[in-house]
């Protein structure tokens, strides 16, 4: 994915590919296990082709709520996956 010269310029939706690589997956297909999983939201429009990824909703999840008395079990996969915790 080309990066943009500001926020301004970035996309607003994303292809699968554009997607995975922006989500840190190693490959398109692990991205669309960890959709059906739930860690990812879903397509925009599922039926359309090719599929498109809200960058707003890919940003909910990987900057999600902040929670005091408990970690977000979406972020604590993620976490898991890469070796963080």
């Amino acid at each position: 994915m080309i990066k943009p010269a500001n926020d301004n310029d970035r996309p607003m939706a994303l292809t699968v590919e554009e997607a995975a690589n922006y989500v840190g997956c190693r490959s398109p297909r692990q991205f669309r296990r960890e959709v059906k999983t739930g860690i990812w939201p879903r397509p925009i429009a599922p039926n359309s082709r090719p599929q498109r990824w809200s960058i707003f909703q890919l940003d909910a999840v990987l900057h999600g709520p902040k929670r005091d008395d408990q970690k977000d079990p979406i972020l604590a996969a993620i976490e898991k996956r890469r070796g963080i915790v």
